[in-house]
């Protein structure tokens, strides 16, 4: 799924070029997923879900894919629709293909044991079960939902898979530290294992009305004036409240690897690593009694007895924010959307 606005990164990530394609390391994040998954799957099973103004961008970044994988959503309406869409596009091959879904930016480590862990929630999928990775948290995160997980429904030499007891919204730091302490609760990754056919009999039972349009488009798959009407029908719902909160299928597999949404400036300092004062710099600096802070800029910075401070130099504009005030960069985007003289800068 690369079809998303990362709009939690602005002014890095943008309209034009979101945040799946920024690089991290020399890659972007999409070729970092893509790469991750490759030996598992091979390009000829790889799709990717996306809006037809980022296709350049896509094949820019990988240009290895067919371009008849590219799954063109004619506009967002959240991971339900979007993954019912991509869900018809393997049906047309296979309706009992095992799909494997993924968001393009995310970051993890151990490359080597998540592909083993998709191993084993495939071969899950393959019995009709509908699965939902879980991370096993490492501090009380209140940027992340968590899934509540049950009883031991099946155990292989590494994994476990769980009955899914429950999904819960992003919580409080209070929340977050009982989840902590009782141990079976996980970060909902966003990362799921199931059958095409299975995950549209679920939409079918539990969400009817993206259904009845996926259904249109099975006869027509390929007539985009068709796909922007039904898609222009689609409620704004998420897989997980449209079938994961509702379902009899699903199962969670923890997994234990380092992995992050990126989805805060916090989060990014993490990923590009700190210095000794817990500083993260992309630029010429220079700093003095200066900790915890972000700076990413062209311009040579020089600071002085600041913590904690964001400041992004974009081509077109400067963002100052905390990082504690930058969890809610959002609400200054909702602003910038409602004055024409600055809607440019999105």
């Amino acid at each position: 799924m690369a079809g998303g606005k990362g709009e939690r990164l602005w002014p890095l990530s943008r309209r034009s070029k979101p945040k799946q394609f920024l690089e991290i390391g020399g890659k972007s994040f999409l070729r970092r997923t893509v790469e991750r998954v490759l030996p598992l799957f091979g390009w000829e099973n790889l799709y990717c879900v996306i809006p037809e103004e980022f296709r350049e961008l896509v094949l820019a970044e990988v240009p290895e894919i067919p371009e008849r994988n590219l799954v063109i959503e004619p506009m967002g309406k959240n991971t339900a629709p979007c993954i019912g869409l991509a869900a018809l596009a393997v049906s047309q091959r296979n309706p009992e293909e095992v799909m494997v879904v993924l968001p393009a930016d995310h970051l993890l480590g151990e490359e080597e044991r998540f592909r083993e862990v998709l191993r084993f929630g495939m071969e899950l999928a393959q019995e009709e079960w509908l699965v939902t990775l879980g991370i096993v948290p490492r501090s009380p995160h209140t940027g992340y939902g968590y899934i509540r997980g049950g009883e031991v429904f099946r155990k292989s030499p590494h994994f476990l898979a769980l009955r899914a007891l429950g999904f819960h919204e992003k919580p409080t730091f209070e929340v977050a530290q009982q989840y902590l302490a009782e141990g079976n609760y996980y970060w909902n990754s966003g990362m799921f294992c199931f059958r095409a056919d299975v995950i549209l009999g679920e939409l079918s039972q539990h969400a009817p009305e993206i259904f009845k349009g996926l259904a249109a488009l099975r006869q027509d798959f390929d007539n985009q004036t068709l796909r922007e009407a039904v898609f222009a029908r689609f409620p704004s719902v998420s897989i997980d409240y449209a079938v994961m909160e509702k379902s009899a299928r699903i199962l969670l597999v923890p997994v234990d690897i380092p992995w992050s949404d990126v989805g805060s400036f916090p989060a990014l300092s993490q990923a590009l690593g700190v210095d000794s004062w817990g500083n993260t710099v992309s630029g010429k600096y220079l700093g003095v009694d200066t900790r915890g802070c972000l700076f990413i800029t062209r311009k040579p910075l020089f600071s002085l007895g600041v913590e904690d401070l964001v400041l992004i130099e974009a081509e077109d504009l400067i963002f100052v924010t905390t990082k504690k005030e930058s969890e809610g960069v959002k609400r200054l985007l909702e602003v910038i959307k409602e004055r024409e003289d600055f809607k440019g800068y999105l």
